[in-house]
């Protein structure tokens, strides 16, 4: 039931990028949910579906939101509902269907990008705001203290969680001197944390699966799991057998 939903996004015939064979799709016509809320156990058709996505930065350009947003214009075109949980983006007017979680700047002290913001708390709104969406799962794609309670509240109210993973964070530390050696144990501790109660999460590669394994991020203790959620080549499209041989 946590493994159903991945990210909502087909990907018959795609493959991870150290791959050229055909994954499983990630979203049928009807998504199983097991592990839902009472009332909801059971099959649940994609265009009844809520899903909730909470991330730190949604009004941010980069690799992260591209996704996410790809993600969610797959989802409403197949008939879902999608609530996005984030950061406010500078002057603090949400887009439709999002709602902003409590925050702090991120990184403006050191680099200068102060569009970007950790959340640090879900804050009343958000809480209040999926207790009303009511949603069938939670997709949580950023390891901060707001997408931490978040994953608190969906467990309590027993809906599956599940997360996507998009940035070594933990490796960000390496290059910050000798400081890392005390920071990054720590930041390590709390990511795997994370992760080990999502139940499943989503990687891009069996390449970073593997890797993530050997860091501690799967435990068979806590019971959560690593999976590939491959990006890459769609090889019934893009194969030897349509190589043009004329000349150029």
């Amino acid at each position: 039931a946590r493994q159903v939903l991945l990210a909502g996004t087909e990907r018959q015939g795609l493959t991870s990028s150290n791959s050229c064979h055909p994954t499983r799709s990630v979203m049928d016509s009807v998504v199983d949910i097991n592990e839902g809320k009472a009332g909801v156990g059971g099959k649940v058709q994609v265009k009844d579906l809520r899903v909730v996505i909470a991330t730190a930065c949604f009004h941010v350009v980069d690799g992260v939101t591209i996704t996410l947003r790809k993600i969610i214009r797959r989802l409403k075109a197949r008939g879902a509902k999608v609530l996005v949980l984030t950061a406010p983006p500078p002057g603090g007017v949400a887009e439709p269907l999002t709602v902003h979680v409590e925050s702090v700047p991120l990184l403006s002290c050191c680099v200068g990008q102060g569009d970007y913001h950790m959340g640090v708390k879900a804050g009343e709104e958000a809480l209040l705001a999926m207790e009303k969406f009511q949603p069938h799962v939670v997709h949580c794609t950023t390891p901060d203290f707001a997408c931490y309670a978040i994953g608190v509240w969906a467990r309590e109210h027993n809906i599956p969680v599940m997360g996507t993973w998009h940035s070594n964070i933990h490796d960000y530390a390496l290059h910050w001197g000798t400081i890392s050696t005390v920071i990054r144990p720590l930041i390590v501790l709390y990511i795997q944390h994370f992760y080990y109660a999502l139940g499943t999460t989503y990687v891009p590669s069996e390449i970073m699966r593997k890797k993530m394994i050997k860091e501690g991020f799967e435990s068979k203790a806590h019971g959560n799991k690593l999976e590939v959620w491959g990006r890459g080549v769609d090889c019934d499209k893009f194969n030897p057998n349509k190589r043009d041989t004329r000349p150029l």
